[in-house]
């Protein structure tokens, strides 16, 4: 993707100035790049302008701009021409002067409500002017979001409205790992951002993460209705839930009431053949409804009751095995830092290894550079297999031969180099086993290896090049290595599991770092080279990732606990 083009398109929708065609390309790039998004939502957060605007009248401007985005039924330019139309007359409703203030007042309330609506908005757009050949069309989709402030949800199919859903909110929820997630259709997900509507899952551990920070982690299969931010209807399966404190009045519906929380972790199981249904209570208390809306009981911590579709309850022996354990929610939650982290502007190649869907055992398939922003050539994969990575259904990547690597070329200088990646070592066949290396062997290029005695090391070609060797790191165990360069400094550091493992000093006569051609998993040295050529490495790869800049210990040790595999200690 052209970077240089999104933000020149996206100055063009700051300004109002881009037609439909570029709308459409917007849209487009929007849809298919979700940390794109999550780029947007952090540059608007730091807009001083906006923040002012937001301050002025915000949630009176916030009711006026859903209003006039649900105000329309046409489809196609019209509908896109009418919709800014009606934004530009809430705004100046809202204390705008004409047209040139109308739009930063709209992203305001975009990034109030949630980034991602922007998004929803132009895709939408986008959807309703493309015309797809008879032969490749596919069964229209329900709208993006239903923005409306003032509707009334039936949860109950026999007729019963639930009072609790009066009043709702535009939803910001996104779904972690979701290549496992399929709509009612049948069809797939996208992209990692869902609406309201009903979904099914893969018998693979799913997550849900709201904008309020509420997260649900689903053991499938299991089907969910998703209604808005503090309701979720669960129609079969097992859901564990997990509600900040300064949350409250969450809800999940099941046949024949409802169970409401306030701050707690509970799990919720419905057996769809009878439709009853279970809470557990791991803490904290939740409050239980019938299908009137009546309050009928509480489950305390570490009790368990069982409600049938008649509303009728009983207590029944607490199963915490029905729900999702800690390493499985660890999995969720390293999702969610992972579409987080291909956010970051400084990240050149980011290869996380999900949701690729490929078959074990398999060749690998191409890879995607997960970090969009510099456009990096695509990197060429020799051998290689696709195999089990740090959780059950996370992948990963296997090196076994040796002629097996990933190659990258990152022919740009740069001063500062952070390398960050989770292997687990199979065995340590040579004096050097490679996990990154420039190919070659010349001024300025970077080795990233581990020796044979299971040490890791970081060399930078120059005057007086000086070994400086880790601790000893485990074979068949994940571990984190990171290292660093920074020819400012003039100081090289590698971490191993979060922690600073040794330093030592890049050569003075090293000014920038010149990486070239790099192969993950091996080497290709010059010919002129007499050292050890076989440098091969004898092992698993989960998570990839190289960076224009130092990353601080802090960043390093959050890398470490969000994707660590293990219980924390």
């Amino acid at each position: 993707m052209d970077v240089d083009r999104f933000e020149w398109l996206m100055a063009g929708l700051t300004e109002n100035t881009l037609d439909g065609d570029e709308q459409l390309e917007l849209a487009g790039m929007l849809d298919s790049s979700p940390g794109l998004v999550l780029q947007l939502q952090d540059d608007l957060a730091t807009d001083s302008l906006l923040v002012q605007l937001a301050q002025n009248d915000s949630a009176q401007f916030r009711e006026r701009l859903l209003n006039a985005m649900n105000a329309s039924g046409r489809t196609g330019q019209d509908a896109g021409d009418l919709l800014l139309s009606d934004l530009a007359n809430a705004g100046s409703a809202a204390g705008g002067s004409g047209s040139g203030r109308f739009l930063p007042w709209v992203l305001t309330a975009i990034l109030l409500v949630s980034t991602t609506v922007l998004a929803a908005i132009l895709v939408q757009q986008r959807d309703d002017q493309v015309t797809l050949p008879v032969a490749d069309r596919q069964v229209p989709r329900e709208p993006t979001v239903e923005l409306t402030s003032d509707s009334v949800v039936d949860p109950d199919p026999a007729g019963n409205p639930d009072p609790a859903l009066a009043g709702r909110q535009p939803v910001l929820c996104r779904v972690l790992n979701a290549a496992g997630v399929f709509d009612d259709m049948g069809h797939e997900l996208k992209n990692s951002t869902i609406t309201p509507g009903t979904y099914l899952t893969r018998d693979i551990a799913t997550g849900l993460q709201f904008g309020s920070g509420i997260q649900i982690a689903l053991r499938g299969p299991a089907r969910f209705e998703l209604i808005d931010n503090q309701n979720l209807r669960l129609h079969s399966g097992a859901a564990r839930i997990v509600v900040p404190r300064r949350q409250s009045g969450f809800t999940v519906h099941v046949p024949g009431g409802r169970f409401e929380n306030d701050g707690t972790e509970f799990g919720i199981s419905v057996d769809a053949a009878s439709g009853c249904s279970e809470v557990l209570a791991f803490e904290g208390n939740v409050a239980i409804f019938s299908s009137r809306g009546e309050k009928v009981d509480t489950a305390h911590e570490g009790v368990a009751v069982r409600m049938n579709p008649k509303g009728l309850l009983h207590q029944i022996a607490a199963d915490p095995s029905r729900y999702l354990v800690p390493s499985e929610i660890r999995f969720i939650n390293w999702s969610l830092a992972s579409l987080n982290l291909a956010a970051d502007p400084d990240l050149l190649v980011y290869f996380p290894w999900r949701d690729s869907q490929k078959i074990p055992g398999q060749p690998a398939p191409p890879l995607t550079n997960a970090a969009v922003r510099h456009g990096i050539s695509a990197p060429e994969v020799h051998g290689t297999r696709i195999v089990s990575g740090r959780w059950h259904g996370k992948e990963g990547i296997l090196f076994d031969n040796s002629s097996d690597y990933v190659q990258i070329d990152l022919t740009r200088p740069m001063t500062q180099l952070t390398i960050a990646t989770w292997v687990n070592i199979d065995r340590l066949d040579y004096s050097m086993n490679s996990i990154f290396n420039s190919n070659g062997w010349s001024e300025g290029n970077v080795h990233l290896q581990i020796t044979r005695t299971g040490h890791v090391w970081t060399g930078v070609f120059g005057d007086n090049e000086e070994r400086t060797l880790t601790q000893e790191i485990s074979v068949g165990q994940w571990h984190h290595i990171v290292t660093t360069v920074d020819c400012e400094s003039h100081q090289r550091r590698v971490y191993i599991d979060g922690k600073l493992a040794s330093e030592g000093p890049v050569p003075e006569s090293v000014q920038s770092l010149q990486l070239g051609k790099c192969r993950i998993g091996n080497w290709l040295p010059s010919d002129d080279v007499v050292v050890t050529r076989d440098r091969a490495l004898r092992g698993r790869m989960d998570e990839f990732g190289l960076w224009q800049r130092i990353l601080d210990e802090k960043e390093i040790s959050e890398l470490w606990v969000s994707g660590n595999p293990y219980p924390a200690d």
